[in-house]
């Protein structure tokens, strides 16, 4: 591609030296002078391909490829940076997710996901940290944020998502699961509790939300 770029470029100077200076010592000059500085250019073409690559391939690896929220490593990273900071974690599921597995439906499957990461995505701030982490279980931190506005979020998110699918309206729930974190206690005991929270709210039935305190170390 570089190579053929010279080559029109050789040609077109060429062919304007000629019309402008009938020396040709002059034309080759121009010539000679013009593709040594596009010879130059190449390498720092390439080197910024390759610079934006990488950075593609990096923002890539942190997002999960179906909902397009970060993925559990990237969450569970983020989350620890954020930890010095109280706030309050929240842990989703889709209610009866298993049953519209079971139908063997993939494309329901994953527009059931990425309607339950857009509704994340329409109750939360751009500093809140959204990931998916595992199956059809979401997690949100919320920097900063005090109690009420959790319960909010999850109070909102319980709603659940309607996706519609050839075989009709799908309308799924969402159980929630919500602790408070105060900026000290580690990340293994809060995803713990918040986990023991969700657990406790589908046993509560669909739709419900579940606050639970830290479970003790």
């Amino acid at each position: 591609m570089h190579l053929l770029l010279l080559l029109g470029a050789a040609t077109v100077l060429s062919m304007v030296g000629q019309l402008l200076s009938p020396d040709p010592v002059i034309v080759k000059l121009v010539v000679v002078v013009t593709v040594a500085v596009l010879l130059a250019m190449i390498p720092v073409s390439i080197m910024l391909r390759l610079r934006e690559n990488k950075r593609r391939m990096q923002l890539m690896a942190q997002v999960d490829g179906v909902t397009g929220v970060t993925n559990q490593q990237t969450f569970l990273r983020r989350f620890t940076r954020a930890l010095p900071q109280s706030g309050v974690l929240l842990m989703l599921d889709l209610d009866h997710f298993k049953q519209v597995n079971d139908m063997g439906d993939r494309h329901a499957t994953q527009l059931c996901l990425m309607a339950l990461a857009q509704r994340c995505r329409e109750v939360t701030r751009s500093t809140d940290i959204v990931g998916r982490l595992d199956g059809s279980v979401f997690g949100i931190y919320l920097p900063g944020a005090p109690i009420e506005r959790g319960r909010h979020v999850a109070n909102e998110l319980s709603k659940g998502i309607h996706v519609v699918t050839p075989k009709g309206v799908l309308h799924a729930t969402v159980s929630v699961g919500v602790v408070v974190a105060d900026g000290w206690t580690p990340l293994e005991r809060l995803m713990k509790s918040v986990e023991q929270a969700l657990d406790l709210a589908k046993l509560r039935g669909p739709a419900h939300v579940m606050l639970r305190p830290v479970v003790a170390a």
